[in-house]
C-alpha cells in the first residue's frame, strides 16, 4: 500500500526583525509550512537628527536578529536591495505630496507598491504560491477582514493591496493579541523582544527629524497664516510644517505678547499661494463631506454604498454614504468628522469585512 504524498506548503515569509513577523515565522513552521524568510533592505535618511528606534526593517541589528532567529528554525533567509526602488517609489511620493501641500501616508503606498510587490515577485520568481507578513489582518477565501486584536488591527495601512493578491496572503497572526504573541515569543527562547522599544514612525524618517529632512529637500518657502476672513494674522516658514487639524507648533503668540490670540487651529492649506488658513474654533475642522480618488475596491460594489469610513490610523471608523458620480466619488458622513485631511486615506468597512481605500483629495 503506497503511502499519500503530502505537498510541501511553501511560503515566503516578510521579516523585520520585530516580533510579530518572527511569531508569524515560528507559527508557519509549526503548522507545517515550509517558510522562507525574506528581508527588504531599506533605506534611512543619514542625518544625525534622525534617531530612528532599533527595529526598524531597515537596520542592520535587525537584520541579524532576523537571520539568527531562521538559523535556530532552520529556515532560508534572503535579503533584498529595495532602497533604490524604495526612494523612487515611496521617499519621491512622501516629499511630492508635502510640496502640494497634502498630507502623504507613505507606509500605505509602501505595502502596495514595494513591499507586497517585492514578496509575491520573489515568490513567482521560485514558483511559490502565498506570501505571509506578521500584519494583524485576516483573509479569507480571497477576502480582507479585520484582525481578532482590535487595538492592533493593521487593515488601515493593507486596504491599497492588490485585490488578486489576497488569495495568496497569510496572515499568521489574525487571530492572536499582543499578550499573546509575546507569550509564544518567551516560550519559543526569544524573550530579548521584551527589551525593544516598538517603532512608531515612518522608517526612513523618525517623527523628530521629518521637520528638517524637508527642509532640506524641499527648502523653507516662508509665507501667510490667513484667517477664514482672509484676514493675515501672521507668517509661517512652509506649508508642509502642518497638517489640517494641527494645533501644536502654530507660532501664532497671545496678544499680551504682541501677537495673535489663539489656540489656532490648522483648517485648510493652500500650497500654490503659500497661505496657512487657521481658526480659533475647533469646529471650523469639522466637516461631512469628501472626496476620494482613484478607490481600490476589494469587493464588487453597488453605490450608493452605505460603509464605515476610516480617514486616519487612529480614526474611529464613522458611517457614511458614497456615491459615485461620473469619475467623482463622495463620500457624505452622518456626523461631521475632524480634520479630513488631503493626501491620507480612506478605507471602507461593511462589519468586519475591508471594502476598500481611496486617496482623500
Amino acid at each position: 500500500m503506497s503511502r499519500k504524498v503530502v505537498p510541501i506548503k511553501k511560503i515566503i515569509v516578510g521579516v523585520s526583525g520585530g516580533v510579530d513577523s518572527s511569531v508569524a515565522l515560528i507559527l508557519l513552521k509549526q503548522q507545517g509550512w515550509q517558510p522562507i524568510a525574506v528581508t527588504l533592505r531599506l533605506p534611512i535618511w543619514k542625518n544625525k537628527c534622525n534617531a530612528l528606534c532599533e527595529n526598524v526593517c531597515c537596520t542592520k541589528k535587525a537584520r541579524v536578529r532576523s537571520k539568527k532567529l531562521c538559523k535556530k528554525l532552520n529556515i532560508p533567509y534572503f535579503v533584498i536591495d529595495a532602497r533604490r526602488d524604495f526612494n523612487k517609489k515611496v521617499v519621491d511620493y512622501f516629499i511630492a505630496e508635502y510640496k502640494a501641500g497634502r498630507t502623504p501616508n507613505p507606509c500605505i503606498v509602501c505595502n502596495r507598491e514595494l513591499k507586497f510587490k517585492y514578496l509575491f515577485d520573489f515568490a513567482k520568481k521560485h514558483k511559490i504560491n502565498f506570501v505571509a507578513t506578521g500584519h494583524y489582518a485576516k483573509t479569507k477565501n480571497g477576502q480582507f477582514y479585520l484582525a481578532r486584536d482590535r487595538t492592533k488591527d493593521q487593515t488601515y495601512s493593507l486596504g491599497f493591496l492588490k485585490k488578486q493578491w489576497l488569495k495568496n496572503i497569510v496572515f499568521p497572526l489574525a487571530n492572536l493579541t499582543k499578550k499573546e504573541i509575546y507569550e509564544i515569543a518567551k516560550k519559543n527562547g526569544f524573550n530579548f523582544y521584551e527589551t525593544i522599544k516598538q517603532s512608531q514612525d515612518f522608517c526612513f524618517v523618525s517623527g523628530k527629524a521629518l521637520p528638517e529632512f524637508l527642509k532640506t529637500t524641499i527648502g523653507n518657502r516662508t509665507g501667510l497664516f490667513k484667517t477664514l476672513g482672509d484676514e493675515t494674522i501672521g507668517k509661517h516658514n512652509s506649508t508642509f510644517l502642518f497638517t489640517v487639524g494641527q494645533r501644536k507648533g502654530i507660532n501664532l503668540l497671545h496678544p499680551a505678547n504682541g501677537g495673535a490670540g489663539g489656540p489656532w487651529y490648522v483648517v485648510n492649506i493652500d500650497a500654490k499661494k503659500n497661505i496657512v488658513y487657521v481658526s480659533r474654533n475647533p469646529k471650523d475642522s469639522l466637516s461631512k463631506t469628501m472626496q476620494i480618488k482613484n478607490p481600490n475596491w476589494l469587493v464588487d460594489i453597488r453605490f450608493p454604498l452605505r460603509a464605515k469610513v476610516k480617514i486616519r490610523s487612529t480614526h474611529q471608523p464613522a458611517l457614511a454614504t458614497i456615491s459615485k458620480q461620473g469619475r467623482r466619488y463622495i463620500v457624505v458622513f452622518d456626523k461631521k468628522q475632524r480634520a479630513i485631511t488631503p493626501g491620507q486615506f480612506a478605507v471602507f468597512y461593511k462589519n468586519k469585512q475591508v471594502l476598500g481605500a481611496a486617496r482623500i483629495v
